[in-house]
């Protein structure tokens, strides 16, 4: 496992590594959203922000046991000349074609060679979803992509979140700088988007993790309704189950909770070992091993298996 801390650094946790503990740390500073390749656990990708400098970096190790090599500069060229960077860019990777990775800060940019692609090798999606020129606004009203996911069954189609307020949806992103983005949300409706989740078999379903609730739609993002979860409560990511898409895991300031009919109905997973009342920050779902991990606010990682 990879994950992000604020001022501790990219930490990684191996048991096959002979100086191996729970946790270690692979790297200083502050750091967000790291990701390991589910298809190949030699290969990972990380954040980091320090000395005034943004970091994204692909290290690669020898063999699954071995050490992690040194990192290697990956950042995208285009953001050399975006002018409104956040502090950590957004970086997602397709769970089911992992060589797929995206990444955004004021332009949404794509590689499908991750395991092999350098700054050099990201591909521009579309002029949007943002504005034409919009490092010309004043800095206090820059808009900035804080979300974005490629459909893992169908890479023609990525979402995109501008400003955690209004999403975006691209249906030809295989034109690349010339894909088209199509505003899906007016501003603010929902409002206080931290993520969104297409489901792996069929990419007009989506979720999106809101301060208010849980959102779902069934059309591309036309339309997006309240699903039945809990509204008292702020949500943070939205995972889902490859081999179950009706499995649906939401992270909220109460715990971990799950669907077993596409968001229908919801229940607290305190049953599973996963603390109820608890701040989770971030989930991740892993396919092959059915393993959810759990990120929380200052108390540690949780995982659980899912599987028979």
């Amino acid at each position: 496992m990879i994950g992000g801390t604020q001022d501790a650094g990219v930490i990684f946790s191996d048991p096959l590594i002979p100086w191996g503990r729970a946790w270690d740390m692979i790297h200083g500073g502050d750091s967000f959203h790291n990701l390991i390749d589910p298809a190949n656990s030699t290969v990972a990708y990380l954040t980091q922000y320090g000395n005034q400098t943004q970091g994204f970096w692909r290290i690669t190790r020898s063999a699954v046991g071995a050490t992690p090599g040194p990192e290697i500069d990956i950042r995208p060229l285009q953001f050399a000349k975006d002018c409104a960077c956040r502090f950590f860019p957004t970086f997602s990777m397709n769970p089911l074609a992992p060589t797929h990775i995206i990444a955004a800060c004021q332009r949404v940019v794509r590689t499908l060679s991750g395991p092999t692609v350098t700054s050099s090798g990201w591909t521009t999606i579309g002029p949007g979803p943002l504005p034409p020129n919009p490092c010309a606004t004043p800095p206090a009203s820059k808009v900035v992509v804080t979300a974005a996911s490629e459909a893992p069954s169908n890479s023609d189609v990525i979402y995109a979140v501008t400003n955690s307020d209004t999403v975006y949806v691209t249906t030809d992103a295989g034109q690349k700088e010339n894909a088209h983005w199509y505003q899906r949300t007016q501003q603010n409706q929902p409002g206080g988007i931290h993520a969104v989740t297409v489901d792996p078999s069929n990419y007009e379903i989506a979720y999106l993790a809101c301060d208010s609730d849980v959102y779902k739609t069934t059309d591309m993002g036309s339309h997006w309704s309240r699903t039945a979860s809990p509204d008292d409560v702020s949500y943070h990511d939205v995972a889902i189950n490859p081999a179950n898409p009706q499995q649906v895991f939401a992270a909220c300031n109460a715990g971990v909770l799950v669907s077993t009919n596409g968001g229908e109905s919801w229940a607290n997973m305190s049953a599973g070992g996963i603390p109820k009342g608890m701040v989770i920050s971030a989930l991740s779902f892993n396919n092959p091993s059915q393993n959810l991990v759990a990120a929380t606010v200052g108390r540690g990682v949780y995982l659980i298996n899912l599987g028979p």
